[in-house]
């Protein structure tokens, strides 16, 4: 364990080498009225890399990551069980790679042709749908 390193803004030339060189990836983003974080995008990119990883359960982060399974969700101001979350990570090494491969499994599953495939038969659903009928 080479220990923690905040980073803090990185560049888009230098992202990929600090995800292959992390262990896992923790962001713990806090939710104040109508600035929050929208889907957790970085999340996904983390677990395009094989990453475990800690976040919080506000905003779209859920959609993102899948406690237990991709990673760790907790409440924005657990700071204990953040530090418990990385520990545990960073201890269970199986833990920590099956984690990986989920959240990469994941991230390679939410393709933008997927979602036009999956918009497209909302949209067919729809137009096809007979008037006063039930709309599922």
């Amino acid at each position: 364990m080479r220990g923690v390193e905040f980073v803090g803004s990185v560049g888009e030339q230098d992202l990929a080498s600090h995800y292959r060189s992390s262990s896992a990836f923790v962001l713990l983003s806090q939710e104040q009225r109508f600035a929050f974080e929208g889907f957790g995008l970085v999340f996904l990119e983390a677990g395009a890399y094989g990453l475990p990883v800690v976040g919080s359960r506000t905003g779209g982060i859920p959609d993102a990551v899948r406690d237990g399974e991709t990673g760790f969700l907790l409440s924005a101001e657990d700071v204990d069980g953040a530090g418990e979350a990385i520990l545990r990570l960073l201890v269970d090494r199986d833990l920590s790679q099956r984690m990986g491969r989920a959240g990469r499994a994941l991230a390679e599953s939410l393709t933008w042709s997927r979602y036009a495939t999956q918009q497209a038969e909302v949209y067919q659903r729809v137009l096809t749908a007979k008037p006063g009928g039930p709309s599922t």
